[in-house]
């Protein structure tokens, strides 16, 4: 279980959760030392978050290479942060969208924005991770373990989220509540459930290799003793 939490829980909190965050701090100094303006902001911004997903995401498909002993380091790098900026980038959107429809325009009625936010970001991190799990599991043993690996990290991650958000608003930090634009608690709370969601994410994809590769090893090519390349 430690060698599960060291090479795949924290890698996967640390970079596919803590990516956001970093990215919304480092713009944000950047703006507050240089004086950007809010047009040119906006572009540093884009260019710098799928830059950073794209970078984030990568580096944890190369960990999970390495920790699985998938020799093709490059490939891993590419397809998951290449998977990592579309899913986040989609997942925004539609968020976006659906907060106007929920929390704008109301659709469902008079219903406590924590509860749409709970709902939607649970809903959301399901998805994504599953998603995302499906390409990486594809990646290292094909596509019957990658629609297992997805559905069972996914309620994982989704469980974990939900989870963070019901303890965070027992604690007082309720999305839409009482002074919560100026704390902005709804960014922290995502943030904080995020991550703790991508670690969860990250333990089942490091059981399922593990108990995958005791019953079925990787083939030789994929073996870590063959990898020999800089890459």
């Amino acid at each position: 279980m430690k060698r599960i939490l060291l090479h795949y829980s924290l890698p996967a909190a640390l970079l596919l959760g803590g990516a956001l965050p970093v990215i919304f701090f480092g713009v944000g100094v950047g703006e507050s030392l240089f004086h950007i303006s809010d047009a040119v902001g906006s572009v540093l911004f884009v260019v710098v978050g799928l830059g950073g997903l794209c970078l984030a995401g990568g580096l944890w498909g190369r960990s999970v290479a390495l920790a699985s002993g998938y020799a093709r380091r490059a490939r891993a790098f590419w397809v998951a942060g290449l998977a990592f900026v579309v899913l986040t980038f989609a997942s925004a959107q539609t968020l976006g969208t659906l907060e106007q429809l929920f929390v704008e325009q109301r659709v469902a009625g008079p219903m406590p924005i924590y509860i749409i936010f709970a709902i939607l970001f649970t809903l959301a991190s399901f998805v994504a991770t599953a998603l995302l799990m499906l390409v990486i599991g594809w990646m290292l043993r094909g596509w019957r373990f990658g629609l297992q690996l997805a559905w069972q990290a996914g309620l994982a991650s989704a469980t974990t989220f939900l989870l963070a958000d019901v303890i965070q608003d027992l604690l007082g930090r309720r999305v839409g509540g009482p002074n919560a634009a100026a704390t902005i608690t709804m960014l922290s709370v995502a943030f904080i459930g995020n991550f703790l969601a991508a670690g969860a994410g990250g333990t089942v994809l490091g059981w399922r290799l593990s108990r995958t590769a005791a019953a079925n090893p990787l083939p030789a090519a994929a073996a870590p003793q063959s990898i020999r390349s800089p890459l």
